[in-house]
C-alpha cells in the first residue's frame, strides 16, 4: 500500500543553477516526474546555488562533488546548507539530494556585422577525460548558422581541476563548418562572422527535490521485515514430536536451521524420558 501510494502521488523535481543564481517557486524545473495524481512539485521556499566544486580520482572519474546552497525563506531569512552526493537532507518534509550532474557555464558575447550583441549562456556537462571534451548544441535565434561547443577541464589537457578550462565554439550549416573558435577564459577572436569573446565562467550544479508520501511506511515495512527475521534467527521454532510406535514411542525433536544451537534441547528432553518407560 504505501509503495502503491509513492507511485501515485510522489513528486520529484531537478534544477540545474549556476553559481550565483536563484530558483523561485513555481519556476519550471529543468526535468521532473510526478505520479499519476499528484500536481507539480512547489517549493514553499526558494533557493540560490552559492559555490559547487568537484573533486576527481587519479583516474578522473568523479570522487565527490559538495555544492553550497542558501535556502531562502519567504520571511526574508537565508539558511546556508552543505550537500554532496549520497547525502540526503530534510526540510518540510522534502528530501534533497546532490544530483551528479555538473559542468562549466560559459557567458559568451557575440558581435555580428551590424554591431549588434548578442549575449549567449553555454551550459555543458562536465568532460570525462582530462583529454575528452564535454558537448553541447545550441540554438540562436537571431543567425542563420547553429552554434556546437565543447570545452576541456582545463587547455592543457593535464587537469580535471577545471580552473582554465578551454571553449571551442563551432558555427555550422547543416552539416558544414562555417568556422571554428577556440577560448580560454577572457578570450577574444572571430568566429566567422561574429565575434566572439567569453565574459564570464562559472559552475553549474543539479540538484534533486522529492516529496515522497507513503516513505514512512515503506521504511516500516522494512523494519518488520528485519525485526522477523531477527526473532527467527535468535528464537528459532522448534518441533517435538512423539508417535506410537509398535507398542513404543518414537521421540522427535528439530530446530529450524540452527540444530546445532540447541542441541542440549534434545538432549535435556532425551535425559526426562531415560527411565521412564513402562513395559
Amino acid at each position: 500500500m504505501a509503495s502503491l501510494t509513492i507511485v501515485l502521488l510522489e513528486k520529484r523535481g531537478l534544477v540545474e543553477l549556476m553559481e550565483g543564481e536563484v530558483y523561485t517557486p513555481g519556476t519550471p524545473w529543468t526535468n521532473e516526474e510526478r505520479g499519476l495524481l499528484s500536481s507539480s512539485l512547489r517549493l514553499p521556499w526558494g533557493m540560490r546555488l552559492d559555490r559547487t566544486r568537484a573533486e576527481f580520482w587519479e583516474n578522473d572519474n568523479l570522487k565527490q562533488l559538495h555544492t553550497d546552497f542558501s535556502i531562502l525563506d519567504p520571511q526574508g531569512k537565508t539558511a546556508s546548507v552543505g550537500m554532496q552526493i549520497n547525502e540526503t537532507i530534510y526540510r518540510d518534509d522534502i528530501r534533497i539530494f546532490q544530483g551528479k550532474r555538473h559542468g562549466h557555464a560559459f557567458y559568451v558575447s557575440l558581435i555580428d556585422e551590424r554591431g549588434a550583441r548578442h549575449d549567449e549562456i553555454l551550459s555543458i556537462p562536465y568532460p570525462l577525460k582530462r583529454d575528452k571534451a564535454g558537448y553541447g548544441e545550441f540554438i540562436l535565434p537571431w543567425s542563420p548558422y547553429a552554434l556546437k561547443a565543447k570545452y576541456y577541464a582545463d587547455a592543457t589537457r593535464l587537469s580535471m581541476a577545471g580552473e582554465n578550462p578551454e571553449l571551442v565554439l563551432r558555427l555550422t550549416e547543416g552539416r558544414r563548418v562555417v568556422a571554428e573558435l577556440p577560448l580560454t577564459r577572457g578570450g577574444t577572436g572571430m568566429l566567422g562572422p561574429y565575434r566572439a569573446t567569453i565574459v564570464e565562467v562559472k559552475r553549474w550544479a543539479g540538484l534533486i527535490f522529492i516529496d515522497a508520501v507513503g516513505m514512512n511506511g515503506i521504511f516500516f515495512g522494512f523494519f518488520v521485515i528485519v525485526l522477523g527475521g531477527g526473532l527467527t534467527y535468535f528464537f528459532p521454532p522448534r518441533e517435538f514430536t512423539v508417535r506410537d510406535d509398535d507398542g513404543g514411542c518414537r521421540v522427535g525433536w528439530q530446530a529450524a536451521g540452527s540444530d546445532r544451537l540447541y542441541r542440549d534441547e534434545y538432549e535435556t528432553i532425551l535425559n526426562r524420558f531415560a527411565g521412564r518407560a513402562e513395559p
